[in-house]
């Protein structure tokens, strides 16, 4: 299995051939202009120090300034986050906003690190990186394990370094430093609007369909209730400690607020305990994997029984995987459109920085749904006149975007 970073370029490369782009533009399309490795000492509260150490990557800046998120956790690597850039960058070709790819991450472990610590060692790294990040140069948002909380961290440090308040520096603020209504709800509403306009499409009611996801995080949450309002049935969904099943359709409000108090699924009495195996493996209308990168691979693609998937999660299925998929007549919605409401609405975030004015939540919903029902309808369109799948029809889209700037702007000197 290639890593995620072979996987993204792979797909650059042929799509890219296959258009005809300049082999020179796919050659910058395929490295990151800038990629800092910095090392953060951190004072446990036990007296001792520990080091950690922390990424920033900027993939392009052609189209505007680099956008990307904050990772926190142990097995992130170097190549990780350059993948994450590059699919940044063509993300934001894709939705045809002016802004280009990033990504950021610490190597440590939450769950061993106190909120203190925790809060010290992102200030830190924010310190390291200084230099590298801004409003106008790369904006921070959050990602796997960081919230709203680390982002106000990240924009009190940054604000402290240049002497001044400066929102924009990151995205997914709380409301009350500067951040936008709807941010928490934006990638599982927006993974529930392409639902909607997919099933309008092919002529199907979604009142009834079986859908399956995976991960009761921020996405999988929030597109859970956005699915349960469209009237489809949630038959399972998971944490990363188990999977709970009804195939009558799960109290999705009453499963989050169990989680919520909880913590976990584990104990949840209204529903059967199932492994994440099972789970995937489902017989469902709709598969929704919302957790990590490479849930589905070629050693469980096979043990799929679902007619769609949305993939909610950067790269959960595998570049081997995605061609069995293919083969297998299972329509993907790529992640690089699916999980685009967050990226949206954290540029909506940005301009209101600049606008100082802020967004209603009935204008934010609007935008989003304006925004990724046209990106969606222009792959559709792509798809069904080359015979090719979503993610072909996507990633060819956002390459030629991104390439033209590219070509236009020109390399200097």
């Amino acid at each position: 299995m290639g890593s995620l970073l072979e996987d993204t370029n792979d797909k650059i490369l042929s799509i890219g051939r296959k258009l005809g782009i300049d082999e020179k533009l796919l050659l910058l399309l395929t490295k990151a202009e800038r990629m800092v490795i910095v090392n953060c000492p951190l004072k446990r509260e036990d007296k001792s120090l520990q080091m950690f150490q922390g990424f920033r990557v900027l993939h392009s800046n052609t189209v505007g300034p680099a956008k990307g998120g904050l990772i926190i956790d142990p097995n992130i690597s170097l190549d990780d986050t350059k993948a994450l850039a590059t699919l940044m960058t063509l993300k934001c070709g894709l939705v045809g906003i002016p802004l280009g790819g990033s990504s950021g991450a610490i190597k440590a472990d939450v769950n061993i690190l106190s909120e203190k610590e925790l809060e010290r060692l992102v200030r830190r790294y924010t310190s390291a990186i200084f230099n590298v990040i801004g409003p106008e140069q790369d904006v921070i948002g959050p990602d796997l394990n960081t919230d709203e909380k680390v982002m106000s961290w990240v924009m009190d440090t940054y604000s402290v370094g240049v002497g001044h308040t400066t929102h924009r520096v990151v995205t997914g603020k709380p409301i009350d430093t500067g951040g936008i209504y709807g941010r928490d709800q934006a990638v599982g509403l927006g993974i529930g609007y392409i639902l909607h306009e997919m099933s309008r499409k092919e002529f199907e009611e979604i009142h009834g369909q079986r859908v399956v996801i995976q991960g009761i995080g921020q996405v999988g949450r929030n597109f859970a209730l956005a699915t349960d309002k469209l009237g489809a049935k949630v038959i399972a969904i998971s944490d990363s400690k188990t999977g709970i099943f009804d195939s009558e359709g799960l109290d999705i409000q009453d499963v989050i607020d169990y989680k919520l108090k909880e913590g976990s699924l584990l104990g949840y009495p209204k529903a059967e305990k199932i492994t994440n195996e099972s789970l995937l493996a489902l017989e469902c209308d709709w598969l929704i994997p919302c957790a990590t990168h490479h849930q589905i691979t070629e050693n469980n693609v096979n043990n799929l029984r679902c007619r769609r998937i949305i993939e909610g999660a950067n790269a959960a299925i595998s570049l081997k995987a995605d061609k069995v998929l293919w083969d297998r007549n299972i329509p993907v919605i790529p992640d690089i459109i699916a999980n685009a409401g967050g990226l949206i609405v954290s540029y909506f975030e940005w301009v209101q920085g600049f606008q100082q004015l802020l967004w209603s939540l009935e204008r934010v919903e609007k935008e989003l749904q304006r925004t990724i029902v046209k990106v969606f309808n222009e792959v559709y369109a792509l798809r069904t006149k080359m015979d090719i799948s979503f993610r072909s029809a996507a990633i060819m889209l956002a390459i030629k975007r991104v390439t033209y700037a590219m070509g236009l702007r020109g390399i200097c000197p």
